[in-house]
């Protein structure tokens, strides 16, 4: 089973929360959810979170995600952190951006849409299972 985890961060910018959703990637082997999560923020957009502020938000679990088997998503919050946010990866990602939490890009992955109206909710925890159609837009 694979772990997928995510950034979401607010900014409060006058009375709009703004939120940014960072897809991080996945654990490595023998690796804890929050060390893979630090590691991949510090790999993918340059900053070093403080463990501290690090919390979970949602957890998701899904059935038959791909041929490689079941996923469990996470959504994290992590309110500080040191450095300036970099794509360090632009041959993988062209840029970055900000969305209105309640105004989310049209092309999101629909369980990352989903993890986040979770959390928006105040609901930890939620499950997809095999008969449940979950798109992605970039394979449609």
């Amino acid at each position: 089973m694979a772990i997928t985890f995510y950034l979401v961060t607010e900014l409060i910018l006058d009375t709009t929360i703004i939120i940014g959703v960072y897809l991080l990637g996945h654990v490595e082997e023998g690796e804890l959810p929050i060390d893979g999560l630090v590691r991949e923020v510090r790999e993918e957009i340059g900053i070093e979170l403080n463990r501290e502020t690090i919390q979970l938000v949602h957890a998701m679990y899904r059935t038959k995600h791909d041929p490689t088997g079941d996923r469990v998503d996470y959504f994290f919050i992590a309110s500080d952190y040191t450095g300036e946010i970099t794509n360090m990866e632009p041959h993988k990602c062209s840029e970055l951006q900000w969305f209105d939490i309640d105004d989310l890009p049209e092309n999101m992955m629909d369980h990352v849409k989903m993890g986040i109206e979770h959390y928006k909710k105040g609901i930890i925890y939620s499950e997809l299972g095999i008969d449940e159609v979950v798109q992605n837009p970039n394979t449609r």
